[in-house]
């Protein structure tokens, strides 16, 4: 934090995950259950008035605050998927965070872009439905900027398809402004693709996923962000890659711009080539 501060770089606080303690009876112990949410909202509200406070004793100027994960997937809500409790949750931080400072920008929690031709209520529920709920629910005044995960599937963000992360944000966008939220911005809180060089089958165009096509990924998605303009900030997710185990090869530890050896990836070109797109 301090690091990113002294070079100028503009933080946003990510507030998730549950210490054992405020964890419900039978939560597994450590990461295991760290996205059980709290048996109290209370200790999340003073947790984000604790952070909050802390930054602002080091002079970090942070003014935008997350709170939680993805809670639109049983992964990162593992009693599993509640609208009415992550809503409460959202409240009691936001609520927190403005007691500090009340010009702080509140992003609810990043959604993972899920397409279900199956619904699976307890188990993940699209953006779309996650967003309606939360109006229903009565949580449009919690939170001052929307949160997503535009993840491409097998088709860059240009691709209007329905199951393609990009536009899944803009059908939600369409839902912000039928329910009077057009002011706020999405903030694209994570963004990217893996480089684990695993191939589509052939009807679903068999596409390979290398570095190639990641580099297309961050050209396509520079070029629609650079004439949308709802869109806040985009998050590149993520810089480093991981090294696998086990002999298997794990798609999470590929999204990185760089390799493991700290070789840039194709990639970080294509973004320095395009980086005024992204302003």
């Amino acid at each position: 934090m301090q690091a990113a501060h002294k070079h100028g770089k503009k933080i946003l606080v990510l507030l998730t995950s549950t210490p054992d303690w405020a964890k419900p009876s039978g939560a597994p112990s450590g990461d295991a259950g760290m996205y059980y949410p709290p048996t109290d909202n209370k200790y999340f509200a003073t947790f984000a008035t604790k952070v909050a406070q802390h930054c602002r004793a080091k002079g970090w100027g942070v003014k935008d605050f997350e709170i939680w994960n993805e809670p639109n997937m049983q992964r990162f809500w593992q009693t599993g998927v509640s609208l009415s409790q992550y809503g409460k949750l959202l409240a009691a931080g936001a609520d927190a965070l403005w007691a500090v400072d009340s010009s702080y920008n509140i992003v609810s929690a990043g959604l993972a872009t899920i397409y279900n031709h199956t619904p699976k209520p307890n188990e993940m529920w699209t953006p779309q439905e996650f967003l309606t709920s939360l109006y229903s629910g009565g949580f449009k005044n919690k939170f001052t900027s929307l949160g997503l995960h535009a993840y491409p599937v097998h088709d860059p963000p240009s691709s209007t398809n329905p199951w393609d992360g990009w536009e899944m944000m803009r059908e939600t966008r369409k839902m912000m402004v039928n329910n009077g939220d057009s002011a706020k911005f999405v903030w694209v809180t994570e963004f990217g693709t893996t480089t684990d060089n695993y191939k589509f089958s052939a009807d679903q165009g068999g596409l390979t996923r290398d570095e190639s096509w990641q580099s297309l990924v961050y050209k396509s998605g520079a070029e629609e962000y650079a004439k949308t303009s709802w869109l806040g900030p985009l998050f590149a997710y993520e810089v480093h890659d991981s090294l696998d185990e086990g002999g298997t090869v794990d798609p999470e530890n590929h999204f990185g711009l760089r390799r493991t050896d700290g070789s840039n990836k194709p990639a970080v070109q294509v973004i320095k080539a395009n980086i005024a797109k992204f302003k």
